[in-house]
């Protein structure tokens, strides 16, 4: 757009369809208002903060390319993503609310994300619930990252190895768990324990029912709450 720096870029309201924004190093982006591109070219882009799914109406990415993307502190906002493309992407602080994927594909490195059924906000959103299904992120690398609001696991591929676990049922396990805890003699990590469940059973309160955990988020407590976790 006339006047904008070359390391921003705005978009509201706008309909593209084969645009390409490749390897731009964006200080700020601002793709907002009903927006719809199509298979749109952000690949090896730099997002150094802003939003791609801004204002109360939603904006729409439909087979766009975000492939070896660095972004930190980049807000999907209200985007809906569409077999998109997200390979060898490094995303940090990736925080969905109210975004939605469908069939998009994640391969690379996601640190502290957040994928979430359940609106923070549905003030004119016009829906109440966002949809995530067909989403591959097999070949991703998950770091603190949280499925949350009733994001059915099993319409998704996630990653697998001894790094990840996944809580079925996670409202009984949690429960079980808890008072095996209890009966743990160290008092400091059955502290952080407690702690632990909380945060976990504070997804299961927000209606999610499997649970995908990182070993990690386990801390000095990972061996023997993964193995009791993973118990049927």
């Amino acid at each position: 757009m006339t006047g904008v720096p070359a390391d921003q870029l705005v978009l509201h309201g706008v309909e593209l369809d084969g645009a390409d924004f490749s390897g731009r190093d964006l200080k700020h982006v601002s793709i907002a208002n009903g927006s719809r591109l199509t298979r749109c070219d952000f690949s090896r882009a730099k997002f150094t903060g802003g939003s791609i799914g801004g204002g109360y109406e939603t904006s729409t990415f439909v087979e766009c390319l975000f492939d070896r993307c660095v972004a930190k502190d980049l807000m999907p906002g209200r985007g809906t993503f569409v077999n998109c493309s997200f390979r060898d992407v490094r995303l940090r602080n990736f925080f969905c609310h109210e975004a939605q994927f469908v069939d998009c594909t994640f391969t690379g490195r996601i640190r502290k994300a957040i994928f979430s059924a359940q609106p923070s906000n549905t003030t004119n959103l016009g829906r109440d619930k966002n949809e995530y299904h067909g989403n591959d992120f097999s070949g991703a690398r998950l770091e603190d990252t949280a499925f949350r609001g009733g994001i059915d696991l099993d319409l998704q591929r996630l990653p697998e190895g001894p790094e990840y676990l996944i809580v079925r049922d996670a409202s009984d396990v949690l429960a079980r768990v808890a008072e095996d805890v209890e009966a743990w003699p160290e008092e400091e990590l059955r502290k952080n324990a407690r702690i632990l469940l909380g945060v976990l059973g504070s997804d299961v309160a927000g209606g999610q029912r499997d649970l995908f955990v990182n070993r990690e988020f386990l801390g000095a407590a990972a061996d023997r709450l993964g193995a009791l976790l993973s118990t049927p």
